[in-house]
């Protein structure tokens, strides 16, 4: 017979054995998690990755921008001078010419309103003779500031026509337009008194239209087709110079010498539409 104190029971062998169990599943459990990569690690090290190429990029294309290149510096070719040609003479010019052509013949076009309308310079009374100087001053006013009121118009409508028509086809019909006004203008002089002023009116309307549609228009145009550097910043600012050189032209052939004088003065609205 057995000892009692030497019998060996068998749920002693289980818990031993289970203890010994959990004790190799944990230390499986640490190994695969030393050999698994960390989620967090991993994403700071991919965004780091991302930023340092996207800084690369940046980098890499701001002084592409600021430093040209010799290929992408010399991008001026015969067809953008002639491009650029092509548009001061059809929409810049035209632009500034406007602007000035009624500012030197001011007393001859006073002339003309006042002639259109049947008024007389000496009336009977001085009351008469203020009325009607008025009524002239008025309508000079309102010659001088059409322009400027159309080419707030055709500054609006510049988007729409650049993206239905295109670029070179909505210039192209700007200087149509340039062509109507100053047509207009022309035949007032040679209308019955009774729509004289009516077209001259209309003609200073259109010409505005037309100044403000190139004054956004051709920045616009040469901009895009300018190559980058001093090159494309010479092009883009040729409608300033357009602007600028216009005026001083018209103001010397309004001259009473020249076209400013009550016979000639149709001739500075086909000066413009000639060229």
């Amino acid at each position: 017979m057995q000892s009692p104190h030497l019998t060996t029971r068998p749920e002693h062998f289980v818990c031993f054995r289970n203890e010994e169990e959990e004790e190799d599943e944990t230390d499986i459990e640490k190994q695969q998690q030393q050999k698994q990569p960390n989620p967090s690690t991993f994403e700071v090290i991919s965004l780091s990755s991302v930023t340092s190429v996207a800084d690369e990029n940046i980098t890499k294309s701001s002084s592409e921008n600021i430093c040209p290149t010799k290929n992408e510096s010399s991008g001026v070719s015969f067809r953008l001078i002639f491009v650029a040609a092509a548009s001061f003479l059809s929409n810049s010019l035209p632009s500034g010419y406007n602007l000035g052509v009624v500012n030197t013949p001011e007393e001859t076009f006073k002339d003309f309103f006042n002639a259109s309308l049947g008024l007389q310079s000496t009336s009977s009374t001085k009351a008469e003779n203020d009325a009607n100087h008025q009524q002239i001053e008025l309508l000079w006013s309102v010659a001088v500031s059409l322009l400027l009121a159309g080419a707030i118009l055709g500054c609006l409508f510049t988007s729409y026509l650049a993206d239905r028509w295109g670029r070179r086809t909505a210039m192209l019909a700007n200087s149509m337009t340039f062509l109507l006004g100053v047509c207009l203008c022309w035949a007032s002089k040679f209308a019955p008194f009774g729509l004289r002023i009516a077209l001259f009116m209309s003609g200073r309307l259109v010409i505005g239209l037309g100044t403000g549609v190139a004054s956004s228009l051709v920045p616009m145009y040469l901009g895009e087709l300018a190559p980058p550097g001093p090159a494309g910043a010479v092009f883009s600012s040729v409608h300033i110079v357009g602007l600028a050189g216009g005026q001083p032209v018209a103001m010397a052939l309004g001259l009473e010498s020249v076209f400013g004088c009550a016979q000639r003065w149709e001739l500075l609205f086909a000066f413009i539409a000639g060229s």
